[in-house]
């Protein structure tokens, strides 16, 4: 930041030098002394069994918000049906929508007309709705049991490690 404000100041008139902010021994980073050699690459290693923990599984498994991803799919295709139906509508001619007008077998009150339109987009939405919530409450569901899972297997093989 001060090498930003100097360079504002020489803008300015003034003369500073800017090579020279920061230069001292402490503040740059210290180094650590490590087996690799300089210029090696760092490659990921495994976690041990004994650094496993509940914070490091669930920074790992995060979970998803169910209202949140219910309100996405819900306005995703609530508004995407209307539109659909809106485009349709616009385009005209005999015979409008065959196919989108299939949709009226699940959502009872749609019909390719302008008040399905907006119908279908309150039970498309209902229905994204309820997907999103099912969606997130399966997919934490799965997650929190395979972290139980690894949680287990890990536990299980330092027990292993304290018989031997």
């Amino acid at each position: 930041m001060l090498t930003g404000i100097f360079a504002a100041r020489n803008i300015m008139g003034e003369r500073n030098d800017l090579w020279s902010v920061n230069t001292e021994k402490e503040y740059h980073e210290e180094t650590r002394e490590g087996s690799g050699h300089a210029g090696d690459r760092l490659v990921p290693s495994r976690i041990g069994v004994d650094h496993v923990s509940d914070e490091l599984i669930s920074a790992a498994f995060a979970k998803l918000d169910p209202l949140a991803l219910g309100i996405a799919v819900g306005t995703v295709i609530g508004l995407g049906l209307l539109l659909l139906t809106v485009v349709l509508l616009f385009k005209g001619g005999e015979v409008i929508g065959p196919n989108l007008s299939l949709l009226g077998n699940y959502f009872p009150w749609f019909a390719t007309t302008w008040s399905g339109a907006f119908v279908g987009m309150i039970e498309g939405g209902i229905f994204g709705f309820g997907s999103g919530i099912f969606i997130a409450w399966l997919r934490n569901w799965l997650l929190e049991a395979y972290a139980r899972l690894l949680k287990d297997r890990a536990d299980f093989k330092s027990q292993q490690n304290l018989i031997k």
